[in-house]
């Protein structure tokens, strides 16, 4: 099924979602919170820069929780947001724009025409989780990702190989399994997680 399904079949109804460079950090993680996505690439006038993931604005929530210690539940969720990451961004962070996150996230692309075994090849070559998508004019029309790869298994279960082997006999359990005790704190957990790059 990998091998006959296109990338552009999944996308169907994605809408795209990106951010300008020009954008402030906390203005970029409030595009992705509203949007309801993990991940859009950051644009400027030339191009393309990079991406901005959950991950970088994990980093930074994690670093306003440190400094804040409590959440303020009285304010509206962009301005917990905010505040959250102003504390995490720091007086002397060089990350003050979205710009200045893509240097570390490349934007890795597959046209739309490729099939999905070609994604997910991609995807574990780069060790990468998602993908953005190109039209054959070369233009951003949305992210494919590891789970959106899965869905379409899922739904064709019968003509995937190897449905009938345990994990281990597929080669497929190749990374320890993190466990926390459940008395940990849940700044701990997200550190854990970010520091690990795992979700």
């Amino acid at each position: 099924i990998l091998k006959e399904t296109k990338v552009g079949e999944v996308l169907t109804g994605q809408k795209p979602v990106t951010v300008q460079d020009e954008m402030s950090v906390v203005e970029a993680s409030i595009v992705l919170a509203k949007a309801g996505v993990s991940s859009a690439p950051i644009q400027s006038k030339t191009g393309f820069l990079g991406m901005v993931d959950y991950a970088d604005v994990a980093h930074l929530l994690i670093a306003g929780l440190r400094a804040q210690r409590s959440i303020d539940f009285s304010l509206g969720f962009e301005e917990q947001l905010t505040t959250l990451l102003e504390s995490g961004l720091g007086p002397g962070s060089s990350v003050k724009l979205a710009a200045d996150i893509s240097k570390t996230n490349p934007m890795v692309i597959i046209a739309q025409h490729k099939t999905l075994e070609d994604a997910a090849r991609l995807m574990l070559e780069r060790d990468l989780h998602r993908l953005c998508v190109v039209n054959e004019l070369d233009v951003f029309i949305g992210i494919i990702s590891l789970s959106d790869i899965l869905v379409v298994l899922k739904k064709h279960l019968d003509k995937v190989p190897n449905v009938d082997k345990t994990i281990e006999e597929c080669g497929l359990l190749t990374k320890k399994v993190i466990t926390l005790p459940s008395d940990r704190l849940v700044l701990e957990a997200l550190e854990l997680m970010v520091d690990l790059k795992i979700s």
